[in-house]
């Protein structure tokens, strides 16, 4: 039988970090610990629970079936903990703050719907975080709602997805260009701005242009889709956005001049937490109606 008093519980934070980056490597990184150290404690959890809990793969490593079980407890005993440290009688109140991550223009948006929800005693901070660490934050309490291109959340994790209405990728432009591409080739030919928040990464427009040997003359490249508009109106340039980023940018748009169109599945993540009351997965579902009532007003 197995008893806590035997184990040595940072341990457990050891596994938690691997089980997050499925890599013994960048869980050191992120504990501040050698990989040797990191090694070592693996292998007394192991010896304790008579189970490898990873196995090696090709991309770091990979949960077992009693690691996963195991990980489902340790997260939901890390959680209860930090809200019992939250709630201690002797520890000053902290500021309540909604971490969200998404494109410029939506921003007021959220923010709107956030100070209506949540009042004024909140602190709302927007930031962007690489795509692939974008779950483990999520996870791990460091962002609260993320709205992203629709994609695959990693076993385990306690993700809950509003898929947002389906949206289409399109040619816009501001009052510089007074003559927008007609045909695939004029588009192709067509400077253009490309809007991104992250560094790296192609949309799928590129994508598909890419499976037919074709490229956009990308001009300049903007983090911003609101420094992008800046620039729309003052320069002969073009863009190609997602129709309703477009509309909310105040754009002149076409739809692209493709056989098909290409489609952005976008949609709402967050993370419900046990001391959270149920806000944030209330105010997720609140910005999924909001963008719904914004499509239907545009």
């Amino acid at each position: 039988m197995h008893d806590l008093y035997d184990l040595d519980l940072n341990l457990l934070s050891v596994f938690d970090a691997i089980y997050q980056q499925r890599s013994i490597t960048r869980a050191g990184r992120l504990m501040g610990l050698s990989q040797p150290a990191m090694s070592n404690a693996l292998s007394r959890l192991r010896r304790h629970c008579g189970d490898p809990l990873f196995i090696k793969s090709h991309l770091g490593v990979t949960p077992t079936a009693a690691g996963h079980r195991l990980a489902d407890h340790v997260r939901l005993a890390f959680e209860s903990l930090r809200e019992g440290w939250r709630q201690l009688p002797g520890r000053e109140p902290a500021t309540p703050e909604l971490r969200v991550s998404c494109v410029d223009c939506l921003q007021p948006l959220f923010l709107d719907t956030a100070l209506v929800r949540l009042g004024d005693d909140w602190r709302v901070t927007f930031y962007q975080p690489q795509r692939r660490a974008a779950f483990d934050e999520l996870r791990e309490g460091r962002l609260d709602i993320l709205l992203d291109i629709e994609q695959v959340v990693p076993f385990g994790y306690g993700i809950e997805r509003i898929t947002v209405p389906a949206d289409c990728y399109v040619f816009a432009h501001g009052a510089a260009l007074e003559t927008p591409p007609q045909s695939l080739a004029e588009y192709l030919k067509q400077p253009q701005v490309q809007v991104s928040a992250r560094r790296g990464g192609l949309c799928p427009v590129d994508l598909q242009l890419g499976l037919r040997g074709l490229r956009r003359n990308i001009a300049l490249r903007v983090q911003s889709a609101l420094a992008a508009r800046l620039m729309l109106d003052r320069h002969a340039l073009g863009v190609t956005l997602p129709a309703r980023m477009a509309r909310l940018l105040g754009l002149s748009s076409q739809p692209l001049p493709l056989e098909e169109a290409v489609a952005f599945p976008a949609a709402i993540y967050f993370a419900p937490g046990l001391g959270d009351g149920g806000r944030v997965a209330g105010l997720a579902r609140a910005l999924a109606a909001r963008l719904v009532a914004l499509d239907a007003a545009l």
